[in-house]
């Protein structure tokens, strides 16, 4: 089933739309709610369900639209997006705006129009910079939420096919190789944020006690050989084992039992134990 379309730009301008489009969607509930004739079997109860999952996640993907939209009409994050600009070693010129479709966490997908940016023969044909979605946190066209729920799933699960059925299922509609530029950007910019020297961690361990664990694992490293291929037209491959160094840092208690408020530090590393070891410091 394809994904619903919401046009910010032409549909949910202003308030009004956003109202009666919220109005339709609750008559919908509503007549859902006072439907006179009971549910009488798990198909039926299935399809309730479904019909609600899908009204209220429209609401969601109209209000986030309406949202995205008038944040990226407004006077002051327009001068956010120049300042960002201005900010980068490359000169840059404003050309309007420009349509752009964005999913967020209920996997509705939405239309909105964004300020795009040029180089001065910089870039190549075609290619644009949009600081508002940077500002956002908007990358491969998800939001911050959804580009972490795909993250989760994809370290979670046994494999990007898995994710993707899952996601599937809660009406989400990626192919495998979005789900895995989604987890692996995500994940190079989180590492990109431990790395700065402004990061400053929201806890200290000044005054607890600290437990520092550290452990290896065991992952295998699928390397393609040279040369010919199989029949089906594949590449023989090597399955050598590797073992990840993991590194979790806690706090305990007076009683020695983990303390529940302070949150643990969790990471690991293919580098060694050298390198896990200086995560420590």
């Amino acid at each position: 089933m394809p994904n619903i379309q919401i046009c910010a730009n032409n549909a949910m301008t202003t308030d009004c739309d956003v109202t009666l489009e919220l109005l339709k969607s609750i008559e919908k509930l509503e007549g859902i709610l006072n439907a006179p004739a009971p549910i009488m079997n798990a198909e039926e109860l299935e399809k309730v369900e479904n019909e609600l999952q899908d009204i209220c996640n429209h609401i969601q993907g109209a209000i986030i639209a309406h949202r995205l939209q008038s944040t990226f009409n407004s006077e002051e994050f327009q001068e956010e997006e120049k300042a960002l600009i201005k900010r980068g070693s490359k000169k840059m010129t404003s050309n309007g705006y420009s349509e752009i479709n964005v999913t967020p966490l209920c996997g509705v997908t939405i239309r909105v129009e964004t300020r795009i940016f040029y180089g001065k023969g910089r870039l190549k044909k075609g290619r644009v910079i949009r600081p508002g979605l940077i500002l956002l946190g908007i990358h491969e066209k998800c939001t911050p939420a959804l580009a972490f729920e795909v993250s989760k799933m994809t370290a979670a699960l046994a494999s990007m096919e898995e994710a993707r059925i899952l996601l599937e299922g809660r009406g989400i509609y990626f192919g495998i190789n979005t789900i895995r530029n989604i987890a692996y950007r995500y994940a190079h910019r989180a590492r990109m944020g431990q790395s700065m020297d402004t990061f400053v961690p929201d806890e200290t361990v000044k005054g607890r006690v600290v437990v520092c664990g550290i452990d290896g694992g065991r992952v295998r490293i699928r390397k393609n050989k040279r040369g010919t291929k199989t029949k089906k037209n594949r590449s023989h491959y090597h399955t050598d084992w590797r073992e990840p160094k993991l590194l979790i840092i806690y706090t305990v208690n007076a009683d020695g039992k983990r303390d529940k408020k302070f949150c643990p530090f969790i990471d690991g590393t293919m580098k060694g134990p050298d390198a896990i070891f200086k995560q420590m410091c």
